[in-house]
């Protein structure tokens, strides 16, 4: 929907029985070609060789048809789908935890044999896992962020349809204006899931600790990998 039919505190502004196009009219027409509903206006402009229906006599009984009931299974896939996604972003950033403190526990571990070289070399790594850690937490908390917001936009568009059960009329325009909403936020959700991921590494040991002792950047490299999260199997 437009950006204008929003107000700032994120509420819906506007009168659900007028057109988008003529806020003027009112909207009494169904065009099953395009999907859409609009008013006697956009019947003589847009839709003159559509087969149109007339909204009051369609949508008879519609809160138990298979439109309606499609739609609102629509909400609650894509809200499972939500769960998720939040589910194993929380998953990751637990792992992301855990594997730096295992890792930096084993640099102490291997400082013990190499102590004098590995005074310098260890605030090197320390740092190098610290980067790792915090960017992979950064983005991790951004996707965060981005599901939280469409889990609430899915509740408030859900609980704006379901304002409306009492009139068939206007249940069947909202629930046709949400789906456009609806297949956004599915795309969002696919974004997401796509970009959930971190940096798998381990600190590799180097074997040969005489060669180590000698070489200024030796000691250990921290090796990353991306960790692919299968979400849709």
């Amino acid at each position: 929907m437009p950006s204008s039919l929003y107000q700032g505190n994120g509420n819906i502004a506007y009168d659900l029985r007028r057109c988008s196009d003529h806020p003027q009219e009112e909207i009494k027409f169904f065009c099953a070609s395009h999907d859409a509903v609009y008013c006697g206006l956009c019947n003589t402009t847009k839709h003159n060789g559509c087969q149109q229906k007339y909204i009051p006599e369609l949508c008879k009984d519609y809160i138990n048809s298979e439109d309606y009931k499609k739609v609102t299974a629509y909400f609650h896939s894509t809200d499972t789908t939500t769960n998720t996604i939040l589910k194993e972003i929380e998953n990751c950033m637990k792992k992301v935890d855990q594997l730096n403190c295992s890792q930096v526990e084993k640099l102490k571990k291997f400082r013990v044999l190499i102590i004098a070289y590995l005074d310098q070399r260890e605030k090197e790594l320390l740092h190098e896992i610290q980067l790792t850690r915090d960017k992979d937490l950064a983005a991790l908390k951004k996707l965060q962020n981005s599901a939280n917001t469409i889990k609430s936009d899915l509740s408030k568009e859900l609980a704006n349809v379901k304002t409306h059960e009492q009139n068939s009329s206007d249940l069947f325009i909202a629930t046709k204006r949400a789906q456009a909403l609806l297949d956004k936020l599915k795309y969002s959700l696919e974004d997401i899931a796509s970009r959930t991921k971190y940096q798998e590494y381990d600190l590799q040991r180097d074997p040969l600790v005489e060669t180590l002792l000698k070489n200024k950047d030796g000691m250990a490299q921290i090796v990353t990998s991306p960790c692919k999260i299968n979400f849709f199997v």
